[in-house]
């Protein structure tokens, strides 16, 4: 399975959270990879997206 963990965020807090939990996850055995929501092309490539962001 092919997995997003997309991430919003103002400051690079979110961003190191998605990319730790790209990276378990990739342990884990699941393709996964981080990227901001602004730079993700077709979504279609992805089987599974998880999506988070900074709150204010």
């Amino acid at each position: 399975m092919k997995l997003l963990v997309g991430c919003a965020t103002a400051d690079s807090s979110t961003r190191e959270i998605a990319r730790h939990l790209a990276a378990r996850l990739t342990a884990s055995g699941v393709d996964a990879c981080a990227c901001p929501v602004a730079e993700v092309g077709d979504a279609d490539t992805f089987e599974a997206l998880v999506l988070g962001s900074s709150i204010q």
